[in-house]
């Protein structure tokens, strides 16, 4: 969804929302190279000419506002310091850098504390919820969006009361509540269209044609994009025609209209990179694969997915997802640490007699508990040794069996023949002076390499956690042989991927099998699909392919090769038979040959994090 995120310098001066961008630019810069005076002026002109260069040049916009701060701090402006510590976190924003976006938030937060002004706090409460609907935390979008929501209505804003219920609309359909959240959208519109705001108007029918594709209302949702895209033109909104460019694509790819899919997708990726906004490419390229897919045009398939899946990991990842739970959850922390002093000091006032006294009962209690309980042990322990030397003997040489097979796993994720070609793929790259895939490659192996490490030490990991590895290294066996072969992976809805614990590499070593063994063999281009799903209390995770297939194991004549071949299921059916022995389960591995190509089947136990 379109989120409505203009809406940062809005308290300060009418400048902020209705100058003509460039020409106010040129205005703004020729007075600060001009005027050198520092007082609360200079800084509202710093915050505008930052605000309104941010989406063009960020890098510039970054050093303004830095001068805003400065500025501020000088002649201790307090609201100063609020609004451009904002503005600071609004380039962060814009060059989709969430954790120091959402760190300078939280201090303009903090910096506007005792000002009392409700329309700050909403401008802050705003772009905070942003960066938590783009994280996925809708819930956390949700609350700051409400209190967004509330501050625009007490100050009697009309333009943010629209972008906070446009923005809750948004929320409500990430979580597929469409009736709560095209209320949202349809009471955004009506205050929009009584406004005459053509920009906002704009996203709001965006987002109303996107809800209606969701629900597959082909002629609503084509009606409300082309609304969307008229105001757009007549307002200059290139966000708002990129989206609408591509929801039309979208429909058409719908339609299976493939060619017009094509055309209108192609031309929003083109304004998206004017715009150069990663997300809005992102999708762009999303659209494109999906339509190659559909077209069985592999290569440009694999080519759209690739891109798709750079801008989205440039965006975010877990990492910054923990760095910004921390930055908010240290705020908190700040705000309650005077309270949490005071309940210390009151603690240290406690008499020392009173303390001594409480440690004789404590000790009196803790001995005739220990006189009671070791007399308990004594006779328990005595009549428990046996029975436990026999049990610890077998689960001994289980557990040793079990470490054997894991280090066998690791030695077939880590073998030399793939570390090889990896080394000599990015030595082919330098040799040929491409120096920005040798780049890439090395630091999406150098990665693979270190989650493989990671994750071997832990005897079971998240779905999620798995997938990533796998994808990192189909995205290096597709570089490495220059993009023969597409992959997809679909993972049940009814599935907690963060949630949910499967053994770590268990599913390596078949598509390792499938790439090498089956579709190398092949002339034409390959396909690899994965996909997980439940089946009552077990997980099935299904690997197939278009390669030649596996062939019958010939048992007079055991080959080396074929011994090599078989090495990764060999090991993988030890894991699982090791994982039904010690948990009493019944995990399976089964593979099969297809018309064309290979299918591996992996079931087992569900088993939950927490």
């Amino acid at each position: 969804m379109g989120k409505i995120i203009l809406s940062l310098l809005f308290s300060l001066t009418t400048v902020f929302c209705n100058a003509q961008y460039s020409r106010e630019a040129d205005s703004l810069l020729h007075l600060l190279k001009t005027n050198h005076v520092i007082d609360s002026n200079r800084v509202k002109d710093l915050l505008v000419f930052s605000f309104l260069i941010s989406d063009v040049k960020p890098d510039t916009a970054m050093t303004f506002a830095d001068e805003a701060i400065n500025a501020a701090t000088s002649i201790n402006w307090q609201m100063g310091i609020a609004l451009a510590y904002r503005q600071k976190g609004y380039v962060y924003y814009a060059l989709t850098d969430n954790v120091n976006a959402m760190d300078y938030f939280l201090k303009a937060l903090k910096a506007g504390e005792k000002l009392n002004n409700n329309l700050l706090d909403a401008s802050i409460y705003n772009n905070i919820a942003n960066i938590y609907a783009d994280l996925g935390n809708y819930q956390v979008a949700l609350t700051y969006y409400q209190k967004y929501l509330s501050a625009s209505i007490s100050v009697k804003s009309q333009l943010n009361e629209i972008r906070a219920l446009s923005n809750i609309g948004d929320i409500y359909i990430e979580l597929n509540n469409f009736s709560k959240g095209l209320s949202y959208y349809n009471r955004a519109l009506t205050i929009a269209n009584e406004t005459g705001n053509k920009q906002i108007s704009a996203v709001i029918y965006n987002n109303l044609a996107e809800t209606f594709l969701k629900q597959k209302d082909y002629p609503l949702a084509y009606d409300n994009y082309l609304k969307s895209l008229k105001l757009a033109e007549e307002s200059m909104n290139i966000g708002a025609k990129v989206n609408a460019l591509n929801g039309l694509g979208k429909i058409y790819l719908n339609l299976h209209q493939y060619t017009k899919a094509e055309s209108y997708s192609k031309l929003s990726l083109h304004f998206a990179k004017q715009l150069n906004s990663l997300s809005s490419q992102a999708d762009g390229f999303e659209t494109l694969y999906n339509i190659y897919k559909k077209t069985k045009q592999f290569k440009n398939a694999l080519w759209a997915y690739t891109n798709e899946k750079t801008l989205k990991d440039s965006i975010i990842n877990d990492s910054k997802t923990a760095e910004i739970t921390r930055l908010e959850m240290q705020y908190q922390f700040n705000k309650k640490e005077d309270s949490i002093k005071i309940a210390d000091y009151r603690k240290q006032a406690l008499s020392a007699d009173i303390i001594k006294q409480d440690k004789i009962v404590k000790n009196m209690i803790l001995a005739g508990s220990l006189i009671v309980l070791f007399s308990a042990m004594a006779v328990f322990v005595f009549y428990k040794r046996k029975r436990d030397a026999v049990e610890k003997k077998h689960e001994s040489e289980l557990r040793t069996q079990a470490m054997d097979t894991e280090m066998k796993a690791l030695r077939a994720q880590m073998n030399p023949h793939f570390i090889f070609n990896s080394l000599n793929s990015i030595k082919n790259y330098i040799d040929k002076n491409d120096t920005a895939k040798a780049s890439i490659y090395t630091s999406k192996f150098a990665k693979l390499m270190r989650m493989i490490l990671e994750n071997s030490e832990r005897k079971e990991i998240p779905i999620a956690q798995d997938l990533k590895a796998l994808e990192l290294y189909m995205q290096l066996e597709a570089l490495r042989m220059h993009n023969k072969f597409i992959y997809e992976i679909k993972v049940d809805d009814a599935i907690d991927q963060e949630n949910t614990l499967i053994p770590p590499l268990i599913l390596q070593p078949f598509v390792e099998n499938s790439i090498w063994h089956g579709i190398s063999q092949k002339e034409c281009d390959g396909r690899i699909w994965i996909s997980i799903h439940k089946e009552g209390d077990m997980i099935n995770c299904i690997v197939e392919d278009n390669g030649v297939g596996i062939p019958e194991p010939d048992h007079s004549e055991q080959s080396a090769h074929a011994d090599k071949k078989s090495l990764g299921m060999k090991i993988t059916k030890s894991r699982i038979d090791i994982i039904n022995r010690m948990k009493k389960t019944n995990a399976t591995v089964t593979f099969s040959n297809l018309e064309e190509g290979t299918k591996i089947e992996v079931r087992l136990p569900e088993a939950l994090a927490f």
